[in-house]
């Protein structure tokens, strides 16, 4: 949480007051700092590139934006812009890459990495795309993925890699359904044996960046290095190493990037050249990491329920199951900051959003409540802080939406000639905006009355 700070008892976040943006603009809005998105791209950035500096790794590191974290336009071409390219998830995440591409000639040639499951659609357009002269790699996650990339007809060899399947340290379950197992791996190397469409380039293998314990995770990084050593025995042609979206993250504290740099990039030197094989170039694909930081929502409490004598509830203009999907969907923690009223009382709270339903509600699920500054003369605004990954491809933006709340302000803020802007790119919904997106017809509603 780097951005967030106290100044003067005022809670500022990349040098914006909160509060008095949310006074001036009102609630409930949201802030997205493109400039925050560029500067977590640019910090792993320089502390890789300097550990491979510092310690003579022959080869380069690679940083690209995953797409599925957000897909809002102004965070896409900043992330692209900023990256060395971005990795896609499925076929219409590729169209929109391809679109964006085409706009935009500065990316023309920055690579791009296709993970997930391949349907034909997206096999066909990753063949197209490859054919078209783009520098893009199939990440093959499948047996019969394989077998329909063989089919094909190409202009020039397609890049590819494998994800491995193998138990993973921490992080999602033990056992996930991604990858290849070491059987399904040899198999794939028999079948790509005496053919010249497709090139091994690239080895896969998910290393989550959250829950992160140093131990477990050079465990999973020296697993992996085993893996690719044995490969590049039989794939000459293998030179890229992706862990993922391996980046640590952490809510509460600042953590040190350059240290954890040079370890990773030592280790692996190490390993490599114990085994003397030519080190790979470092891949890792960051959404979380590149976009979380990048927005806020502000809301204020609306109302005060005290039907609990343990705590009192807090109504805010919203609803929190739009707020903070990731949270109900996955149970992401998320950072609830009092903007104002910090010199009162603290009290135990709920928060719950200004619907009908029971389950929209937030509280730290180990103690039953929040602690928030009791509400005097002045209205309370409270800012949700990191909502930047996931809750707008999780929440409907500008359509219909739960209990028909509408959707914030939305401000995208960036820096121009060294001056902090402010666009508003989107209005609060009004009940007008609502029924001309749930338009139901006379001719329609007529099918149901026959």
């Amino acid at each position: 949480m780097g951005y967030l700070n106290t100044q003067n008892n005022k809670i500022i976040y990349n040098n914006v007051d909160l509060l008095e943006f949310a006074k001036t603009n009102s609630t409930p809005c949201r802030i997205v700092f493109l400039d925050i998105i560029e500067n977590q791209i640019n910090t792993l950035k320089h502390a890789l590139n300097n550990a491979i500096k510092t310690n003579k790794y022959n080869a380069k590191f690679f940083y690209l934006y995953a797409n599925k974290a957000n897909y809002s336009s102004e965070i896409v071409f900043t992330a692209a812009n900023a990256a060395d390219g971005l990795e896609t998830s499925s076929a219409t995440d590729l169209e929109y890459t391809y679109a964006l591409y085409k706009n935009n000639p500065q990316l023309i040639n920055k690579p791009i990495l296709c993970n997930g499951f391949k349907t034909k659609e997206y096999t066909d357009l990753i063949v197209k795309l490859n054919n078209l002269g783009f520098n893009i790699t199939n990440i093959v996650d499948d047996l019969t993925e394989l077998n329909a990339l063989l089919g094909k007809k190409y202009k020039k060899p397609l890049n590819i890699g494998f994800r491995l399947n193998l138990s993973n340290q921490y992080g999602h379950d033990e056992h996930d359904r991604f990858g290849l197992t070491p059987t399904e791996l040899e198999i794939a190397k028999q079948k790509l044996k005496k053919q010249n469409k497709l090139k091994v380039s690239t080895l896969h293998f998910h290393q989550r960046g959250f829950s992160y314990e140093d131990e477990k995770f050079y465990i999973n990084i020296n697993k992996v290095a085993q893996q690719y050593i044995q490969l590049k025995e039989t794939f000459p042609t293998l030179n890229n190493l992706d862990i993922g979206g391996g980046t640590p993250w952490f809510y509460e504290q600042n953590f040190d990037y350059n240290s954890w740099a040079n370890t990773l990039i030592n280790q692996l030197k190490n390993t490599f050249a114990q085994n003397k094989i030519e080190c790979p170039n470092l891949i890792i694909e960051n959404g979380k990491y590149t976009v979380k930081d990048s927005i806020v929502n502000i809301y204020s409490v609306k109302g005060v329920k005290n039907t609990d004598p343990n705590f009192s509830w807090y109504i805010l203009n919203t609803s929190l199951m739009l707020a903070i999907p990731e949270y109900f969907a996955c149970e992401e923690p998320m950072k609830f900051v009092a903007l104002n009223n910090l010199n009162n009382k603290t009290i135990k709270t709920r928060l719950a959003g200004i619907t009908c339903d029971c389950d929209d509600v937030y509280y730290e699920k180990d103690k039953g409540y929040i602690l928030m500054p009791e509400i005097k003369d002045e209205p309370l605004y409270i800012a949700i802080i990191g909502t930047g990954s996931y809750q707008e491809s999780m929440a409907p933006q500008n359509g219909i939406r739960h209990c028909l709340v509408p959707n914030e302000n939305k401000y995208v803020s960036f820096i121009k000639n060294g001056k902090r802007q402010f666009v508003l790119t989107s209005k609060v919904q009004t009940t007008k905006d609502l029924l001309k997106n749930n338009k139901i017809t006379d001719k329609y509603l007529s099918q149901f009355n026959k």
